[in-house]
């Protein structure tokens, strides 16, 4: 071996001890030994159910429960509640209010819509309209519901709604009058993209 390659060989070798002395006599402060870093500052605390809360548990509840799942993935619901035409309906209080009573009588209310023309009169007889319930010719009367009766799509998707019992009982639920008067209907069943 020529004296150049024992020279690296021992400078190597030096150099290596001389770090893992540097290594081995540098230790980390306090009660840290085989961690890495010692990061005793940031340490956190278990969760605890006190640490989350809901602002609308029944609501969260209501989510996570069959009947949403129906609605949410039934395509006439869902085309219902997310129109802008529907959402006028839903965005006045007094409309919104007035379809969740309508709501119970909705074979009322289902043959009033299948005779409401392209601009959203309803063509009932009087004596007809005289024998609805109070909330169903109130609904009928309104401009916004009126408007969106005139959307051929609004209309079949309300119709088929309708004949959905679930999404009734949804209509007449304090949930939906939650989520209506949030704002936040139409965001909640929008179909994921």
């Amino acid at each position: 071996m020529s004296s150049s390659r024992v020279w690296v060989i021992v400078v190597a070798i030096a150099l290596v001890a001389g770090l893992g002395y540097l290594g081995m006599s540098r230790r980390a402060p306090g009660n840290t030994e085989a961690t890495i870093g010692a990061a005793q500052k940031y340490a956190a605390g278990q969760m605890e159910n006190k640490d989350v809360t809901l602002q609308n548990p029944e609501l969260s509840a209501f989510m996570q429960s069959d009947l949403f799942h129906t609605l949410a993935t039934n395509p006439d619901f869902r085309k219902l509640v997310t129109s802008e035409k529907f959402a006028a309906v839903t965005g006045d209080a007094a409309a919104r209010q007035t379809l969740a009573k309508a709501c119970a009588a909705s074979a009322d209310l289902a043959s009033a819509i299948k005779t409401m023309d392209a601009k959203g009169a309803y063509t009932l007889d009087k004596a007809k309209i005289a024998s609805m319930d109070a909330s169903v010719r109130q609904l009928l009367e309104n401009k916004a519901f009126q408007s969106a009766m005139s959307d051929a799509a609004t209309k079949a998707a309300f119709t088929s709604v309708l004949a959905n019992k679930d999404a009734i009982e949804f209509l007449k639920s304090p949930n939906f009058e939650t989520l209506a008067a949030s704002g936040k209907l139409e965001s909640t069943f929008k179909a994921p993209e």
